[in-house]
């Protein structure tokens, strides 16, 4: 990768907004290839998983992505996706014991309509979950569960058409 800084950035109109709207999770596998254009966005996969969706309130789940930069020369990037889901019921249950014993790719779809792809050289697991019923009635009856993969850059964004050629359940 050439080092060589060739833009800047504009800061333009204030139009974004932030936040998770739904995320799509598919098992990991390194047979799986992304094809990307000259900017680098995903168009396209070959030997791509089945993607499921997970919905939840579009204020509860987040995307954040860690720069990591060792004293040895080395970058690498956390992507950390937070999926905060509501009802703790056998579904949920058995859902959660999957996710915390696999490897996966993870899609976050924002509030802006824009898919970010997690994991996709490495893949991501399950670094943190916390599932219950509460103790008051105002409490969350369900599960946070924290999903990481340290990738050799930040989380790529996959262009619509890409997504629709995905199996999305």
């Amino acid at each position: 990768m050439d080092c060589n800084i060739i833009n800047g950035y504009e800061y333009g109109c204030r139009q974004a907004i932030g936040g998770i709207f739904e995320y799509y999770v598919g098992t990991f596998s390194g047979s799986t290839s992304w094809g990307v254009d000259v900017n680098g966005v995903i168009t396209g996969a070959t030997s791509a998983p089945t993607f499921y969706t997970y919905q939840q309130r579009t204020t509860q789940g987040s995307l954040d992505s860690t720069g990591n930069f060792g004293e040895n020369g080395t970058v690498f990037y956390s992507q950390t996706a937070v999926i905060e889901l509501e009802k703790m019921d056998s579904e949920l249950r058995n859902s959660l014991l999957l996710l915390g014993a696999s490897r996966m790719f993870v899609i976050a779809k924002d509030n802006m309509g824009v898919y970010h792809l997690v994991g996709q050289e490495f893949g991501g697991e399950v670094s943190a979950m916390t599932a219950g019923v509460g103790k008051a009635k105002g409490d969350t009856n369900g599960a946070q569960v924290t999903i990481l993969a340290d990738e050799r850059e930040l989380p790529t964004i996959i262009s619509d058409a890409g997504f629709a050629s995905l199996t999305i359940v």
